[in-house]
């Protein structure tokens, strides 16, 4: 996954940076040059999967040239190009970002869309930006996947659009000329408003939702989007059980992954639904091996209660599923009869993972680099899928999200 949107620890760390960062205006950046290029090399399984070795040294080569003269800031960015034409998710960087926009963007199939707005711009809610400070806003998108670190395209339509709400980062792209002015953004309704960059901007949970302004009940998949890593629920009248989970790893030093993955079975099994719901939409990962003693206890409970049929287990993924949830979608696919619906996952079927993080001498940048590969059941060579597409494919469109209609789970219903 941005805010729980959703990447969660790592990312949060590596998206603001670290604490320490050096505060002299031009530094000498050479000892940080020298150990990124090492570390590149030494510590990531493949780093050249992407980028030939030559490209990379040429890179380096030229931001060790420009060095001197440049701020932290603008050598973070410098950095972080570099790190992205590795091309795997999971090796990304921090980066310094001082300024925000007070609003968060969603890119559904309609278009690029405000879904979250601090209480100042209310007008601004739900509607659909056309360019920023006359820059279209789709090319404003194509220039920001050069500082994106993604697998495949459904991972760049994804982690970029947080980038859209750094001014700091469209500065450097000249996209703005100026972090202490206005910006002019042109909206679908609203026209052309000026907006403020911020330093102090509200946080996404104390944000007003557009999901929040309907007057249709908020769907399940957004009713836990800020309280709780996971949530299940019986659908009485549907007979369905509808089965949330949005990270993986131990939640608690009390309560387990395991033991949260025991309390559901059981209630499955008390129950005993006609179709059981997995949804994993939202699910960035986490840490494989908090469900991989659990995987059995489901594939059993599923045999016992005749629900491994396509037409009676359903998964849902999306464009936040991905790590650790990737390797749950890949044992699912292959272990289960389970049928897969929503978006395609934003990461690679096997993919580079195991991130180790260093951190840089001078600068106190954080650089995470993938020190594994992760390998699916059919060996590389005959597993190239690049991304991983359900059975029933169905976007996530503005229209659904603003009237809290959840079309993957109204198909399940009624198929």
């Amino acid at each position: 996954m941005n805010s729980k949107f959703f990447w969660v620890g790592l990312f949060f760390i590596l998206l603001f940076g670290s604490p320490n960062l050096y505060a002299q205006n031009s530094p000498n950046w050479n000892k940080d040059i020298k150990m990124f290029e090492e570390k590149i090399k030494s510590l990531h399984i493949k780093p050249f999967h992407s980028i030939t070795e030559n490209e990379f040294d040429q890179k380096i080569s030229g931001l060790r040239n420009d060095a001197g003269s440049l701020d932290i800031k603008t050598f973070n960015y410098r950095l972080a190009e570099i790190v992205a034409s590795i091309g795997d998710m999971h090796t990304r960087m921090s980066m310094i970002t001082d300024y925000h926009f007070p609003f968060k963007i969603f890119l559904f199939e309609e278009g690029f869309y405000i879904r979250a707005v601090s209480s100042n711009n209310k007008e601004l809610l739900g509607d659909k930006i056309i360019s920023i400070n006359g820059h279209p806003v789709e090319s404003v998108f194509e220039t920001l996947k050069k500082i994106t670190s993604a697998d495949n395209k459904i991972g760049y339509r994804n982690n970029t659009v947080s980038y859209l709400e750094i001014p700091d980062l469209l500065k450097f792209y000249g996209i703005i000329p100026d972090l202490n002015q206005n910006i002019p953004i042109s909206f679908e309704k609203a026209g052309p408003v000026k907006i403020k960059p911020l330093k102090d901007v509200t946080s996404e949970e104390n944000m007003i939702h557009v999901f929040q302004q309907s007057e249709n009940p908020v769907p399940l998949y957004l009713r836990n989007l800020f309280s709780k890593p996971y949530q299940w629920e019986y659908l009485e009248s549907e007979d369905l059980f509808y089965w949330q989970i949005n990270t993986i790893r131990d939640f608690t030093a009390d309560y387990s992954f395991e033991a949260m993955t025991k309390d559901a079975l059981s209630r499955i099994r008390e129950i005993k639904p006609q179709k059981l719901v997995l949804d994993l939409r939202w699910n960035g990962g986490g840490n494989d091996p908090a469900y991989r003693s659990s995987l059995p206890k489901l594939i059993s409970t599923l045999i016992e209660n005749d629900l491994n049929r396509e037409d009676r287990f359903y998964t849902i993924i999306g464009r936040y599923t991905a790590s650790a949830a990737q390797h749950l979608v890949n044992d699912l696919e292959y272990l289960t009869n389970t049928t897969f619906i929503g978006e395609p996952t934003k990461q690679n079927v096997q993919f580079f993972s195991d991130s180790r993080v260093f951190e840089l001498p001078t600068s106190g940048l954080i650089v995470a680099v993938s020190t594994g590969w992760l390998q699916n059941y059919k060996p590389y060579g005959i597993e190239d899928r690049t991304i991983f597409y359900p059975d029933i494919g169905i976007p996530l469109e503005f229209s659904d999200f603003k009237n809290n209609q959840d079309a993957v789970l109204e198909y399940i219903i009624n198929h």
